[in-house]
């Protein structure tokens, strides 16, 4: 999965048809290799990381136990 900012601003596209006060988004990770004009409003976590690196977060249930650099 890439961390370019593209899943965001892919999610956010069905709200540009409507009239909303704010949009904030929010991330477990953030690798901070935007390709596209998106930062979160919140991060669990921020890390740098190349390209090649991948990051594993293990949950359980509805919280995140672990964050796992490959």
């Amino acid at each position: 999965m890439s961390s370019s900012g593209r899943t965001i601003t892919y999610a956010q596209k069905p709200f540009l048809n409507e009239v909303a006060a704010s949009i904030q988004t929010m991330v477990l990770v953030d690798r901070k290799h935007k390709q596209f004009p998106i930062s979160p409003d919140y991060v669990g976590l921020q890390l740098s990381t190349t390209l090649q690196d991948k990051i594993t977060v293990l949950c359980e249930g509805d919280k995140a136990i672990a964050a796992y650099l490959d």
